[in-house]
């Protein structure tokens, strides 16, 4: 199994971008710190031969290092290689600074061991994880995620621990198989854990047949899934592009205050948004093919009866704003439909007046017993 992450988001201009990137390779032995907001990381790693600090002159330095960076699941007792820069801390000293973790197949049988009894997999102790590498070798991680059968020969071993085993290994392969792919996009630990949050640890597969899907999570948006396209290389006229490019400028209509946009206007918009890629006809049918899917409406219902299907004063709706304008009408015929009861006549108001110690002009008073009286009424 091997993953990468980059922790980067974007580059730091204060970062020092025209340093030469080192490599940093080892066991982690402890998961110092982790922020799962921030996902900075602090971790104590005991290094491979090859790879050690910057010579400091100290007589009796540390056989672990530390390093930080940030990554969505520091993986405790794993072999990892970092790479970034050596950096020195006023308190700490010399630290890592990682800017991408990827985790290596564990090199020998102490390694593996100690990878199956950290905390990454519940329930197994050094006892059971030597057990397990006795029985299944230097494969061991492999046979257990291709099926739990190969540990029902382990003694203490309990079904329930086996299945839960079989279930943590395959979730971390197929997870770090999706931070690998989502890293190779560009995106950074933050985005690709919103990512796998929303779209799950298979939205490899997802993301390839349509990577504007990435616009549905929190924080991505059509800029972020158009770079993603491209690295992925979609042409800039494909449907799905100009699909996105739809959704996308009515979504931002919608922020705007717009519940709707003509079907023309929508689509000069997102040509403007593509820099004129896309034609008419084009976007027309990638309109026709998100109505399909019922993540678009399109409104003809006071178009004439020979109106063009593709009439540019059609109405397009995302599906959400659509329900509710229809629910605001179905509800205002409904009061408009019921008998009226006056909630106050001028005696009324004349009295209230006099009780807040106020005094209402005649407009003003007119205005508060029409919106008394009738059964819907809108004071602007």
């Amino acid at each position: 199994m091997a993953a990468t992450f980059d922790p980067r988001e974007r580059p730091d201009p204060d970062a020092g971008g025209g340093e030469e990137e080192e490599a940093l390779q080892g066991l982690v032995d402890v998961v110092t710190y982790h922020d799962g907001g921030t996902l900075y990381t602090v971790l104590r790693l005991v290094p491979e031969p090859g790879f050690a600090a910057p010579s400091t002159g100290e007589l009796f330095a540390s056989e672990r290092l530390t390093a930080v960076g940030r990554v969505p699941d520091p993986p405790e007792g794993a072999r990892v290689r970092l790479t970034g820069r050596w950096g020195r801390h006023p308190v700490h000293g010399h630290q890592f600074e990682f800017d991408s973790l990827r985790i290596l197949p564990p090199v020998d049988r102490a390694g593996l061991e100690r990878y199956l009894a950290s905390k990454a997999f519940e329930g197994i102790g050094p006892t059971l994880a030597g057990r397990i590498v006795d029985t299944l070798g230097a494969g061991a991680l492999e046979r257990i995620a291709e099926g739990v059968e190969c540990l029902a020969p382990i003694r203490g071993l309990s079904a329930e621990v086996a299945q839960r085993l079989h279930e943590s290994v395959r979730a971390q392969e197929e997870v770090h198989r999706a931070y690998a792919f989502l890293h190779g996009l560009g995106l950074g630990p933050v985005q690709s854990h919103a990512v796998i949050q929303t779209l799950g640890p298979g939205c490899e597969e997802l993301l390839r047949e349509d990577p504007y899907r990435l616009a549905q999570v929190a924080g991505m948006g059509f800029r972020s899934a158009d770079r993603a396209a491209t690295a992925l290389g979609f042409a800039e006229d494909d449907p799905r592009r100009l699909a996105a490019a739809l959704r996308h400028v009515l979504g931002r209509g919608a922020e705007d205050g717009h519940s709707l946009l003509p079907l023309g206007g929508l689509i000069d918009r997102a040509r403007h948004e593509l820099r004129g890629v896309g034609e008419g006809d084009a976007f027309l049918a990638a309109a026709a093919e998100l109505a399909a899917q019922r993540e678009l409406v399109l409104d003809r219902s006071f178009l004439p009866e020979d109106a063009a299907p593709g009439d540019e004063e059609t109405l397009a709706y995302l599906p959400y704003l659509f329900a509710s304008e229809e629910g605001v009408a179905r509800h205002l015929a409904r009061l408009l439909g019921e008998p009226a009861h006056p909630l106050a006549d001028v005696a009324a108001v004349t009295q209230a007046e006099r009780d807040a110690s106020l005094h209402l002009g005649d407009v003003q008073r007119e205005a508060v017993l029409t919106l008394l009286s009738h059964p819907v009424a809108l004071l602007t």
